[in-house]
C-alpha cells in the first residue's frame, strides 16, 4: 500500500504546480528552520524532502527575504570557480542546491543576519506510510481517490504473479 502512495501522491503532485500539497497525516507544515553560522555555507538538509520550492534567510531586522537559485553551471560558464563567488561574508542572496546541502552565497555574515531561526526552507515531502501496525489510518489526500490504493497494490499482486487477465481489468 505504500508504493501506492508513492504513485498517488507523484499524480497529485504533477495535477497543479501551484498548489504546494501536503499529505494531511503530517502536523506540521512543509517548512524547516535552521539557525545561521558566521561563515558558513554550507546546510545540511534533510532527505525526507521530494523537492526545494525556496529558501529564506532573516535578514538583522528579524525580516525574511526569499533567496534566489544559483547553479553552479551558472557561476562556471561565467568563469567563476563556486569558491571564489561571493567569498566575502554578508547577506546571502543565492542558493544552490547540491546533493543534500543548501550552499548559501555569499555566507552569512552574524553582523547582518538574525542567526536564531535564521534559514527557512519551504519543500514538499513525500506522504506518510502506513505502518503494519496501522488499522485505523487514512491517507492523507481526498478521499474520493482512497480506493486507488487497493486497486494499485491488486495490480501491483497480479502483475507479480503473472496473473494478466486480472491485471488488465484492474489496470482498465
Amino acid at each position: 500500500s505504500n508504493r501506492a502512495l508513492d504513485r498517488i501522491t507523484t499524480a497529485i503532485l504533477d495535477s497543479d504546480t501551484r498548489w504546494q500539497w501536503d499529505d494531511t497525516n503530517y502536523t506540521d507544515y512543509p517548512i524547516g528552520m535552521t539557525n545561521l553560522v558566521d561563515g558558513q555555507r554550507d546546510y545540511t538538509l534533510e532527505v525526507s524532502h521530494l523537492k526545494i520550492l525556496g529558501v529564506e534567510a532573516k535578514d538583522s531586522s528579524g525580516n525574511y527575504y526569499p533567496l534566489l537559485p544559483i547553479d553552479t553551471l551558472d557561476m562556471t560558464s561565467r568563469g567563476i570557480s563556486p569558491t571564489e563567488f561571493m567569498e566575502t561574508n554578508g547577506l546571502p542572496q543565492y542558493y544552490d542546491l547540491i546533493a543534500n546541502s543548501v550552499m548559501l552565497y555569499p555566507q552569512p555574515d552574524v553582523s547582518v543576519v538574525t542567526a536564531t531561526n535564521g534559514l527557512k526552507v519551504r519543500f514538499q515531502r513525500g506522504p506518510s506510510y502506513y505502518a503494519t501496525t496501522d488499522t485505523t489510518k487514512e491517507a492523507g489526500f481526498a478521499s474520493i481517490f482512497h480506493r486507488l490504493i487497493p486497486l494499485y497494490a491488486s495490480f501491483d499482486y497480479a502483475t507479480a504473479n503473472e496473473m494478466v487477465n486480472k491485471a488488465t481489468v484492474i489496470n482498465n
